[in-house]
């Protein structure tokens, strides 16, 4: 998928899971914004607090946001992020703008979520960022899987973490988790700052 992050052309980026019949009403119904609303990217919300609403995001501010990433991971050309969350997903399309503005290498792990592949995949690319949500660090945790050496910052996002939640969830304290894990996440959606040992 090929995303023009700088033009004037807005976008909708859909799950292609989603029924056709659906997908026609929705770019029905979302291209009359399109002259209202020039240079945005449309997405699907989840859905996780009622039914799935579409949202415009501007093209600037997502590239403002990246931009603000960049400079707090000290991203630049010689990253590469892995990016295991769909290009129709708020945070898959952040990673992307991010790699986009660094000119860094991106990954994109395409095949359904398994934390085996995942840290495989990282390990086989170097990869040194990525962003996960919550449920994808549960499953790593849970798996007991060591974070790559490559590996320097993991963004946490799209949903709220606990540590209790993890303990509660899997019946395990965090402090028994891969340490490097722990090490390189950087909360984002209601936690703040970032986790240092």
């Amino acid at each position: 998928m090929i995303i023009d992050l700088e033009g004037e052309e807005s976008q909708i980026l859909v799950n292609p899971k989603m029924p056709s019949k659906e997908q026609e009403e929705a770019f029905s119904h979302i291209k009359q914004y399109f002259t209202q609303l020039p240079a945005h990217v449309w997405l699907a919300t989840s859905g996780s607090t009622g039914s799935a609403k579409w949202v415009a995001l501007s093209k600037k501010a997502l590239l403002t946001s990246a931009k603000a990433v960049n400079a707090h991971l000290q991203s630049t050309a010689k990253d590469c992020w892995i990016n295991p969350l769909p290009y129709f997903h708020v945070g898959g399309l952040g990673i992307y703008a991010r790699s986009y503005l660094a000119k860094s290498k991106m990954i994109a792990y395409e095949e359904k979520w398994n934390p085996h592949t995942f840290v495989l995949q990282a390990n086989a690319n170097q990869a040194t960022l990525s962003s996960l949500v919550p449920t994808q660090l549960y499953d790593i945790v849970k798996e007991g899987l060591t974070a790559p050496k490559s590996l320097r910052a993991i963004i946490i996002g799209g949903g709220s973490l606990s540590f209790f939640s993890i303990s509660t969830r899997y019946g395990t304290r965090m402090e028994t988790a891969p340490k490097l894990w722990i090490n390189r996440m950087l909360f984002t959606s209601g936690n703040s700052g970032t986790w240092k040992s």
